[in-house]
């Protein structure tokens, strides 16, 4: 059986792993460097950059429950100290708004949707005229 460290080291592996290769493929679809650098093109970089997402936001998971005792002590120490509790809802705050502002004034791609004016790819015109 593996010691309490042991399994805290191997999530960690896992978790660097899978987090750097999204943040990686996020960064070459980004500059679309798969289309410049060979190496990239034969890769199905937005594939592997949506499965390292959700293979890290698993590994995440686990990486909490495996500190879940210290979370709730360091929560409660938070919740009794009132400039930490405002430091923390503040920080909050300000990610939302940052998350907020990234997600409205990202330009939309030509006939590929994005953040304004999404097109729906199946959209017929109206509920009357399905099946027809």
């Amino acid at each position: 059986m593996l010691s309490s460290n042991e399994k805290n080291f191997i999530i960690n592996i896992f978790l660097f792993i899978f987090a750097f290769t999204c943040i990686l493929t996020g960064i070459i679809q980004h500059l679309r460097l798969n289309s410049v650098i060979p190496l990239f093109s034969n890769l199905n970089v937005r594939h592997l950059h949506i499965w390292t997402g959700y293979l890290t936001a698993i590994i995440i998971f686990f990486h909490l429950i495996q500190h879940q005792k210290w979370i709730a002590k360091v929560s409660a120490n938070i919740l009794k100290n009132r400039s930490t509790l405002a430091a923390l809802i503040f920080t909050v705050i300000i990610s939302l708004g940052i998350c907020f502002f990234i997600s409205t004034s990202a330009p939309a791609e030509k006939g590929k949707g994005g953040f304004y004016g999404q097109q729906n790819s199946g959209y017929s015109g109206g509920f009357q005229n399905r099946g027809r």
